[in-house]
């Protein structure tokens, strides 16, 4: 997956942006290419889901079996982060989701 930083800059103020060129490979031989950016809000949104996810897991005492939300769109920050580094926590990708957004 290649990937890059985008910034706009505008009179107040600047946004960014990460711009995703996938390629897909189904079968028969076939692929896909798709290019996906994502903003401020797929950044907050998957925060949100991490977020939400940690307090169902600690008020029902680890009973939130962890593949039951896997909806994409609301994870395709946390994808991206896993592709870059592996083996962080939760936590971790939420810290980095802030960081992201501070930053920009």
């Amino acid at each position: 997956m290649k990937h890059e930083v985008l910034v706009e800059k505008y009179d107040d103020f600047e946004s960014g942006s990460i711009k995703c060129f996938v390629e897909i490979s189904g079968n028969e031989n076939s692929t896909n290419n798709l290019e996906v950016a994502f903003r401020t809000h797929e950044i907050l949104e998957n925060c949100a889901f991490l977020l939400e996810k940690s307090l169902i897991r600690d008020s029902l005492e680890n009973q939130f079996e962890d593949d039951s939300a896997e909806i994409v769109p609301y994870r395709i920050i946390e994808i991206f982060i896993e592709y870059r580094v592996e083996g962080l926590s939760n936590s971790e990708k939420i810290c980095c989701m802030i960081a992201w957004r501070i930053q920009t």
